[in-house]
């Protein structure tokens, strides 16, 4: 049998060789057997294959082993992976490039900033080449390494070349993200590289993605408060396109419009209602795929009240025709004291919209006694539209949905108004619904004075990979360091979010607590065992 090497040449297959990187792969890994990943992977192989694919049906044959009965397959398909990740990028693997040389490479691909290289000086770079440590590429397991290189990796997605691997990625984003430090520069690199390639800071899509690149957005969340007239509407849209290609996700309010058969300009013309708006703005999201690494995606706000409540809790299932469902997009429903007061009581609540009760929306998120008040108050009225629906029949209706699509989110307004840490109301949250911050209706994408988008740069502390709590310290200093880098740092493609300058809203979560607990836990018994 014949295989074709990376350069063309045939040459006689060796079984050798795939012995020689087994048995590398596979050393010192308990519970992994050489002739398991050879006999799964020489049912795939033929005459003429090529090397390269040799090595993927290795790598497969090793990750198809993967099992909650011998999981170290996952170590071994990792050091395989790695293995021909090395080859396909820089033809080695081992005795790595240098990092200047591999900077100046992708600049010259046009994958790399070019401004790295005003940032640091030469000499700087030859000093930041010893601080790597190549040997952490095989840190990862399998299923962590093969999304880094699907995912995060810079890579031409028409072609698939790869142009780095794990810790150049993660020494460039050090580089960058401490370049204006000017007490011990070398050091604050250093140290944050430590802290992301050992995995104790989990770094988001945006960064991982953009710092080191030309493109400079680095939000990961952005919330837009959509208003009710058409100069909102489109700007607004326009706004969702630019933030969605720049990778970030999208919360949208659209609350404030309102609902279907409303008068406009006295009459002249009857309003189409929230829907055909929602469609418009899902093929918006949707047609910009967040730099080739993930589809865009969004998620719309509504309170209870709204006239079209009913229709918009249908919007996401599978029933009915695209004519009346925005399935692309996430839905959450915004409730009160009030209705949940209303949902005990088995009474009904009544529908409205928004344009012909705007009290009633403002005080709706920032005074729950005054709310109560006007809604009362406007149900007695008699010279606006309304609608009566029973409140459990209405939550009943949403937890159905809830179950059915899995993407049903809940906001309770006066609990996270009580509770946030801004004086202005909040209306909404982001994709994802794991932040607040406030907002309001832009007008324009170019203006800064009206209306405010607002943005939040995310980042996590693994706490799973913390050996000391006392390390808690310079890893929360290097993340909050950073990521006020970014703000000032990045590029605002759509002016009505540069307010984020003066917010400056950063999230910090954390990850692994459980198995950070039970490690404690774990380590308690022994102590107790041992005295």
């Amino acid at each position: 049998m014949k295989v074709k090497k990376r350069d063309g040449r045939l040459e006689d297959f060796n079984i050798e060789k795939i012995h020689d990187v087994l048995f590398w792969a596979t050393k010192d890994i308990k519970g992994v057997n050489v002739s398991d990943i050879e006999i799964n992977a020489q049912l795939q192989l033929h005459d003429g294959i090529e090397s390269t694919k040799i090595h993927e049906v290795l790598i497969n044959s090793a990750a198809d082993l993967i099992n909650e009965n011998t999981p170290n397959y996952q170590h071994a398909a990792a050091n395989l992976l790695n293995y021909y990740l090395r080859k396909q990028v820089f033809g080695v693997s081992d005795n790595m490039p240098s990092l200047l040389s591999v900077i100046k490479k992708n600049i010259e691909y046009g994958v790399y900033d070019k401004e790295i290289l005003n940032l640091y000086t030469e000499e700087e770079i030859e000093q930041l080449d010893k601080v790597i440590r190549h040997n952490r590429d095989y840190l990862f397991v399998y299923a962590g390494l093969q999304q880094l290189v699907d995912k995060y990796l810079l890579k031409d997605r028409s072609t698939g070349k790869i142009y780095e691997t794990p810790q150049y990625m993660y020494m460039l984003i050090a580089m960058i993200l401490n370049s204006n430090e000017t007490d011990n520069r070398i050091r604050s690199v250093k140290s944050f590289y430590n802290d992301i390639s050992s995995f104790e800071i989990s770094l988001p899509t945006p960064i991982m993605c953009g710092v080191r690149t030309p493109s400079r957005q680095y939000s990961s969340c952005t919330l837009i408060d959509v208003g009710d007239d058409l100069p909102s509407i489109f700007h607004s849209n326009t706004a969702v396109g630019y933030y969605t290609a720049n990778r970030a996700g999208i919360g949208l309010n659209f609350g404030r419009i309102r609902g279907v058969g409303s008068k406009i300009r006295n009459g002249e013309v009857v309003h189409t209602g929230v829907i055909p708006f929602l469609k418009m703005f899902e093929s918006t999201t949707k047609c910009c795929t967040q730099n080739g690494v993930r589809g865009g995606s969004s998620t719309t706000h509504f309170p209870f009240w709204h006239k079209e409540i009913e229709d918009i809790l249908v919007l996401k299932n599978n029933r009915g025709t695209d004519d009346n469902r925005v399935r692309k997009m996430d839905y959450s429903i915004q409730f009160n004291k009030l209705f949940y007061k209303r949902f005990v009581e088995d009474l009904n609540i009544t529908l409205f919209s928004p344009h012909e009760v705007p009290d009633l929306y403002s005080t709706f998120f920032s005074d729950t006694d005054e709310f109560t008040a006007l809604y009362e108050k406007y149900e007695r009225s008699r010279s606006i539209f309304k609608r009566e629906i029973s409140a459990r029949k209405l939550f009943m209706h949403f937890c159905q949905e809830r179950i059915e699509t899995g993407r049903m989110y809940v906001m309770n307004v006066d609990s996270v108004n009580d509770h946030s840490s801004f004086i202005d109301p909040i209306y909404m949250s982001n994709l994802c619904q794991e932040i607040t911050l406030p907002t309001t209706p832009i007008s324009h994408i170019d203006s800064e004075e009206d209306g405010e988008i607002a943005l939040c740069i995310l980042s996590a502390i693994n706490v799973g990979a913390i050996r000391k709590l006392q390390d808690l310290e310079s890893i929360s200093y290097n993340i909050v360091k950073s990521l006020d880098y970014i703000i000032d740092n990045q590029l605002y493609p759509v002016n009505a979010s540069k307010k984020m300058k003066y917010r400056r809203s950063i999230g910090v979560g954390i990850t692994n607590l459980a198995y950070y607990l039970q490690r404690m836990v774990s380590r308690m018994k022994i102590k107790k065992l041992s005295t």
